[in-house]
């Protein structure tokens, strides 16, 4: 499950299930980008908003492959509905 994603001038660059241990020269920068969200912000990483699509579970599925679009600096995750 994709949980962040690197943004350079706007675009989806990466997307990770966990912030790097070392990003930058900074190390534990896991741990610390948790705690500090500024210097997440810094390094140009943010949460990926997942998609919420409703849908019936019976008759559809979730595609497994996501794609990724921003809109006003958030990064939103859209996943295709496909019949059962």
């Amino acid at each position: 499950m994709t949980v962040y994603a690197n943004l350079v001038d706007g675009e989806v660059k990466g997307v990770y299930d966990l912030l790097p241990k070392t990003w930058n020269s900074i190390l534990n920068f896991d741990v610390k980008a948790k705690l500090d969200r500024e210097l997440m912000s810094k390094n140009n990483f943010v949460e990926i908003e997942r998609d919420k699509t409703d849908f019936d579970p019976r008759t559809h599925k979730m595609s497994d492959f996501p794609t990724y679009f921003v809109k006003n600096g958030v990064v939103f995750e859209s996943r295709e509905i496909l019949p059962k």
